[in-house]
């Protein structure tokens, strides 16, 4: 073989791989193209599932306490407890999206067969269910014992009762320890005077009853708390303490 018919083998091989690496990334690109487009596309789908009513042939009514100062992040968290949002982390970036940030506190109606936007325009309009007959305030730094003559004082229920309860570690465990998972066995230890010392959120109150009862009252704090804590709950479980 002449040193030409090598040359031109040589340039015809070369001319064949880069077809060959030509094909190759276009195949890949091609692919990379249909998995942004399909991820796009699932994203969007998803988000606009999850702006959707959460059955919107629902009749039913659920009765939602939004405490004062609870954050958008706070609120979707709520509302996607009491099952009138399909997602709280959507709810919080649509309206952060749409600047939606007047949110009043208060006892709402609503139900799983309203828009989102229905139900931020019914919790900024400040309309509550009912009308608010105690506001009970829980200052920072009060200990169960403090929180307990507050209660007291400003409703019909005995101090020496309500510290009676949150010491029984049977009547904490069948009430509260199944709905609020951040209770575990760890505050049932024996050296710990009230099991819930720490959990029970400081904020202010509204209740449509003058003198609720102690569940509703408490419930409301450990709601509070729940929707404070949720967002730290990846954190916490990486840190292992």
């Amino acid at each position: 073989m002449s040193e030409s018919d090598d040359r031109n083998k040589k340039l015809i091989e070369r001319a064949e791989e880069n077809r060959l690496v030509r094909k190759i990334v276009l195949i890949a690109l091609s692919v990379l193209i249909v998995l942004i487009i399909g991820g796009a596309g699932f994203t969007y789908l998803y988000i606009n599932h999850s702006l959707k009513p959460v059955d919107a042939e629902s009749h039913k009514k659920v009765l939602v306490t939004i405490p004062s100062g609870t954050s958008n992040e706070g609120i979707g968290d709520i509302l996607e407890k009491k099952g009138v949002i399909r997602n709280a982390k959507i709810f919080h970036y649509y309206c952060k999206y749409k600047n939606e940030n007047g949110f009043m506190a208060g006892v709402y109606q609503l139900s799983p067969s309203m828009t989102i936007d229905e139900i931020i325009n019914k919790i900024e309009s400040g309309k509550t269910y009912a009308k608010v007959e105690l506001k009970l305030t829980i200052p920072e730094g009060y200990w169960i014992k403090d929180i307990a003559k507050r209660i007291a004082a400003n409703t019909n229920l005995s101090e020496t009762d309500i510290l009676a309860k949150m010491a029984d570690r049977n009547y904490i465990k069948t009430h509260y320890m199944k709905d609020y998972p951040f209770l575990n066995e760890v505050i049932l230890d024996k050296n710990i005077k009230y099991p819930l010392e720490g959990y029970l959120f400081p904020a202010t109150y509204q209740f449509t009853k003058k003198n609720p009862d102690l569940d509703t009252i408490i419930k409301a704090m450990l709601d509070k708390t729940s929707t404070v804590v949720n967002k730290y709950q990846d954190d916490i479980k990486k840190s292992q303490l």
